[in-house]
């Protein structure tokens, strides 16, 4: 694991990318194609975070996936706020009240 993440990020990480796997097979099901690109390119990345720092991922943050890649994704798809709610409820609750 990337040792520059606390154990508190790992774990944000690993959930954060189960409801994107989960967002994911919905959007299979559902036929839609441009959620299904959305959702794997905003999710395709954690991996390569949780893996041990290197020259590519030694900047890479938790906030930072947050900020440019699940923040932008929500904003677009603002239904699958809720599948994220257990994880960043500061995010969600800014959707929910308009914000």
């Amino acid at each position: 694991m990337n040792e520059s993440l606390t154990s508190d990020e790992q774990g944000q990480l690993i959930w954060k990318l189960r409801c994107g796997l989960v967002s994911l097979r919905l959007a299979v099901l559902a036929g839609d194609l441009d959620r299904v690109a959305d959702i794997a390119d905003a999710f395709h990345n954690v991996p390569r975070l949780l893996l041990p720092a290197s020259r590519y991922t030694q900047h890479w943050t938790v906030a930072y996936f947050t900020d440019f890649f699940l923040k932008p994704l929500l904003e677009k798809y603002r239904d699958l706020a809720p599948i994220f709610c257990e994880i960043y409820p500061v995010l969600n609750k800014a959707f929910y009240e308009g914000r």
